[in-house]
């Protein structure tokens, strides 16, 4: 695997994704503990990377890179909702 092809693994399809899953991860707070928030991130990007690889439209060439870039779009989408959680934590106090 080359760098060119790494760094393909996030392209910008896959920052559109992470705000999508934040915004799911949002709505399933309601239904879930948020204590389980991180791990309903990741699924929710397995499942939305999985999905598009198998529909077609993701021009990645095997379903390893389709996993990898799903637990990437997780793990960002679950940074982005705990910074912003924080930050509103701390303007809170202030």
């Amino acid at each position: 695997m080359d760098a060119g092809h790494t760094i393909d693994i996030v392209n910008s399809q896959s920052v559109t994704f992470i705000a999508i899953v934040s915004a799911l991860v949002q709505l399933s707070k309601r239904y879930i503990n948020p204590y389980y928030a991180p791990l309903v991130s990741i699924v929710f990007g397995l499942l939305i990377s999985i999905g598009f690889y198998y529909s077609g439209i993701d021009t990645s060439d095997n379903w390893f890179i389709a996993i990898v870039r799903g637990i990437i779009i997780g793990l960002s989408a679950s940074g982005l909702y705990s910074n912003i959680n924080m930050t509103q934590k701390r303007t809170k106090k202030t």
